[in-house]
Parts: structure tokens; sequence; C-alpha cells
């Protein structure tokens, strides 16, 4: 019969077991081939990389079209609501009113599934004015209310760093634009990516199509053209966000240049879920309408 343990055996073998965890594990031997370890080094630094990871790194792109259903989507889905207020201005055409407007957009974004975003908006009020040598005329509008949808197509790497791609649709509603005395319809289709240069540098291009109906009575008028453009954002110190993009267009004169534009901003977060931009675009060639514009906006993560 094997002799009882005593309380002695049993503090000695606790002291053994505490001694014996107490001690370094020993490092397990890297039996994997070199190229699968720089592979597998590559692939957890890309998945760092997350271009929708900081919303200070979002496109600074104000539109240029007056309704601002040309806007640049962006991949990176969410849920906020944002308020922004655009200043436009033409000068020192021939024939063309010198013209100052100025409008307030509200939208309301929401991420109900993983892939999709939904937006609900409008523009609030639209204040504009006409003068030259005989015209000197103040119009106030309201409307059009705008639906929209973007969705994540696909996540890839480019040059070893993550891009992001998704689609998104604009539709301004008809009946819903004061301005216009007729139905008015506008959609805007478009591709989005959105690549993660750095932690704190995202480049952003799209390319999209303007489609623009007016109905008046036994008449049908169209409009379209094709953009491409490309925004970059870079926030050094987390504090502040920096913009520049460029944008080309053609095809709403017919196949001339539209515009060529450049367009910047700043972004400064305020608190950890709201963010102020202070953004603008000038037309450098083309026939479009709009010589310069500024924007203000706020937004807030829902």
């Amino acid at each position: 019969m094997s002799p009882r343990p005593t309380a002695a055996h049993l503090l000695a073998l606790a002291l053994g077991l505490a001694l014996g965890a107490a001690r370094p594990a020993a490092a397990q031997p890297d039996w994997l081939p070199p190229e699968v370890r720089e592979r597998r080094a590559r692939q957890a630094a890309a998945r760092a990389l997350d271009p929708c990871a900081d919303p200070l790194l979002r496109p600074m792109a104000p539109a240029l079209r007056d309704t601002g259903f040309d806007r640049t989507a962006s991949p990176c889905l969410t849920s906020e609501i944002a308020v922004s207020a655009r200043g436009a201005a033409l000068v020192d055409l021939p024939d063309v009113h010198d013209t100052l407007a100025g409008s307030l957009f509200v939208d309301l974004r929401l991420h109900p599934l993983p892939r999709l975003e939904l937006t609900v908006g409008g523009r609030a009020l639209d204040v504009r004015h006409a003068q030259n040598a005989g015209v000197d005329e103040t119009e106030v509008a309201f409307g059009p209310a705008y639906l929209a949808a973007a969705a994540e197509l696909d996540r890839r790497t480019l040059a070893g760093r993550p891009l992001h791609l998704a689609w998104a649709m604009r539709l301004d509603l008809p009946y819903t634009d004061s301005g216009h005395e007729v139905p008015v319809a506008a959609a805007s289709p478009q591709v989005v990516a959105a690549w993660a240069v750095s932690p704190s540098l995202v480049g952003h291009a799209r390319v999209a199509a303007l489609l623009w109906l007016a109905r008046p009575p036994d008449d049908v008028h169209t409009r379209r053209a094709a953009a491409l453009s490309t925004d970059w954002a870079w926030a050094p110190a987390g504090a502040l966000a920096i913009g520049l993009g460029a944008e080309a267009q053609t095809g709403w004169y017919g196949l001339g240049l539209d515009h060529l534009l450049v367009r910047g901003g700043l972004r400064v977060p305020l608190g950890c879920r709201a963010r102020l931009d202070l953004t603008g675009a000038a037309r450098l060639l083309g026939e479009d309408r709009t010589d310069a514009l500024v924007q203000l906006g706020f937004a807030r993560d829902l």
C-alpha cells in the first residue's frame, strides 16, 4: 500500500508547478521555407493597411454640377449624417450672365448590410444671383431630392497594398426640383476605388457616367457625359488631412472637353466621430459654366 501524501508533499508539488510555469517557453523551430515566411509577412502588412480605416482619408471632391449629382462616391461604406454648404461662381464669359450661387445639402447615409450603403438626401436650399449690363436677378429654389446606393465589389492588392472597389448609383428624383417647371431626372452610375499607399496616404479613383433628362410637353431633352477623376488624401499627424485631386469630363456639351479641374481641401476631426471639411475646385479648361467653387461640410458617424 502506497504511503498517503502529507501536507509537505502537496506543498512541494505546488511549488514545483509554479516554478515550471514561470520559466520562459522554449522557442519553437520555424520550419517554414524563407519564401513562405516572406509572403506571409507581406500579406500581414497589406492587411494592416486598410484604405477605409481612417475617415479622414476619404475623398475630398466637391461636385461641380449645381445639384451635386456628379459627386464622387467612396468605396468606404459608412453610416453618417452630413451637411454641406456650397458656393460657386461664373465670371467673365461672353454672352453669359455672371452668376453667384449658394446651396445647402443634407445627406443621411446608412450601412444596413456589410457590403451595402444607402443614402437619402436633398438640396435643401439654392440661391442664385445673375447679373450683367441688363440683368440683375435673384432666384431661390428647393430640391431635388435624391436616392443613392453603393456596394462593395471586391478587395484586391495593387503593388502589395490593399485596393477596395465599389459601384455606386445616385438618382435625382423628378418633380422634386422647384427650379424647373418640367420634370427633370438625373443619374450618376460610377465605379470607385480606394488604394492605401500607407496608413496616412490613400488614393481614390473614379470612372462615372452622367445622365440627365428633362421632359417638357411633347419633347425630351437629354444630356450625357463621362468623367474620370483621381483624388489623394494625406493625414501625416492624424489631426489634419490634406486633399488634392483632378477631374476631366467630356460629353455634356458635345465631344469636346467639358472641364479639366483641380480640387482639394482640408479635413479636421471634431472628436472621434465628427469631421469638418473645407474644400474647393477651380476649372482650368473646358466649356462648363462654373469657374470656381468652395464647400464647407460637416459629417458625423452614426
